[in-house]
């Protein structure tokens, strides 16, 4: 169910579609994490902070070891126009994850529209990975450091606002 802020908002719309997810996408139950205070668009990128808690992931962790790992995307929005979690009072959140056959379309803001975007030609995948500061948890072409992990795929580019992803399953790079 669409939660929306106000009236004047009938027009917004989620910024992650799911496109094969009857199969290859799984939505997993979570909460929320109370100390996670930006605003969330489905489609950013989320990690856990506990047994069933997430939150935004930031593009400037270094990935390894027992530090966090990207989790999944969020397939829920709390933000200015859609606020799913809020108005429930329980911070109940979903999370999309999947493997490599899991596709989504992501409109912005869920993914940063200012970066170039463009799908290989000779085989080699483009991946795209977390975004960090004012950013952070936004898709981005732009790795933000050396030990940056890939989150998903680009597949396809629909126009200068939406893009087709496709994840990349933990632990195959």
């Amino acid at each position: 169910m669409l939660q929306l802020t106000s009236l004047a908002n009938v027009g917004v719309h989620r910024t992650c579609i799911p496109l094969q997810s009857k199969y290859e996408a799984t939505p997993v139950a979570t909460f929320l994490d109370p100390s996670e205070t930006g605003n969330i668009y489905s489609g950013m990128v989320l990690y856990r902070t506990g047994g069933d808690t997430v939150a935004l992931f930031d593009g400037n962790t270094a990935v390894s070891g027992s530090s966090p790992k990207p989790f999944g995307l969020a397939a829920l929005d709390r933000n200015a126009n859609i606020d799913d979690v809020t108005q429930t009072g329980v911070n109940v959140f979903t999370v999309w994850i999947g493997g490599d056959n899991a596709y989504f379309q992501i409109a912005a803001p869920a993914f940063d529209a200012t970066q170039s975007y463009s799908v290989s030609t000779n085989g080699t995948p483009t991946y795209l990975y977390a975004g960090t500061g004012a950013q952070k948890a936004v898709l981005t072409s732009a790795a933000p450091n050396a030990y940056a992990t890939p989150v998903a795929e680009l597949v396809d580019v629909l126009g200068p606002t939406q893009i087709v992803v496709r994840l990349v399953p933990r632990g195959t790079l």
